[in-house]
């Protein structure tokens, strides 16, 4: 389990590459500070939310890259409050008005056997009372299909979801 010691004051820069990560906790890569994470050539295998990111803080930036890593059997909460944000990719604005503040760019991840009803990859926040800021996503090179969700406050409830759903082909930009 990594995560930003640091809190939502502090600054981050996590760069993980060839690692496997088989039943990790909640969140296996989880921050909610400014800064840069690279993951690169990593596998994650049976993790509920293997990359959790919300960025928390008023200021700064968050960079994030996520780099030829494999996802299998990820994104299933273990319960209902888990199921409304659980994904194998989550990455949320969550205090941050400046419309720059996040940036993930996906390139030529796989997703196998998903287990999610938020999709592969989920940007924003959907449960009520919950807030969510913009975020820029680049995603290209594929290796599998997925699935993209943008939710925004009040769009993900235990009875299902409203807000934007796209499939992704593989080898497709977006």
């Amino acid at each position: 389990y990594l995560t930003s010691a640091t809190g939502a004051t502090g600054s981050n820069n996590i760069h993980i590459q060839n690692t496997k990560f088989l039943n990790g906790p909640n969140s296996v890569v989880y921050s909610n500070a400014p800064g840069e994470i690279s993951l690169k050539n990593c596998v994650f295998t049976n993790n509920q939310v293997p990359v959790n990111i919300n960025h928390k803080a008023t200021s700064g930036t968050l960079k994030v890259t996520i780099e030829n890593c494999s996802f299998i059997n990820c994104g299933k909460g273990n319960s209902g409050t888990e199921e409304l944000y659980s994904a194998p990719i989550r990455v949320v604005n969550s205090q941050n008005e400046n419309p720059d503040a996040v940036s993930v760019e996906i390139i030529g991840c796989s997703f196998d056997n998903p287990t999610s009803s938020n999709g592969d990859i989920l940007l924003g926040e959907g449960r009520n009372d919950e807030p969510s800021r913009g975020v820029i996503a680049t995603i290209r090179d594929l290796k599998t299909d997925a699935v993209l969700q943008v939710q925004n406050p009040g769009e993900r409830t235990t009875t299902g979801f409203t807000g934007y759903k796209q499939d992704l082909s593989k080898g497709t930009n977006y």
